[in-house]
């Protein structure tokens, strides 16, 4: 198992999701719902791949995420949102 790189996303998450914003509208939270999200999901990716560095794993599922944003227009602001923070975490290990 990555264990840095699984305390490093654990702390990004604590960071960024342990409080929910004060003032937001419907747009801002279904952002940081969806950042949530995909902040645990990649956490979970990197915990249980154990053959791969944790920033190969991330990458190959930013590719994903880019795929999937071009896939349905009503679903792309979700996986373009997804895709936003998983290039966040990514940059934490360049």
């Amino acid at each position: 198992m990555n264990k840095d790189a699984v305390k490093e996303i654990q702390h990004y998450i604590k960071q960024r999701y342990s409080r929910i914003p004060v003032m937001w509208n419907k747009d801002l939270f279904r952002q940081w719902s969806y950042g949530k999200t995909v902040s645990y999901y990649i956490l979970n990716l990197v915990k249980n791949e154990n053959r791969l560095p944790a920033k190969i794993v991330i990458e190959n599922f930013i590719r994903k995420l880019d795929d999937w944003s071009c896939e349905n227009r009503y679903t792309s602001r979700m996986f373009s949102a997804a895709y936003d923070v998983a290039v966040d975490i990514m940059n934490m290990f360049l």
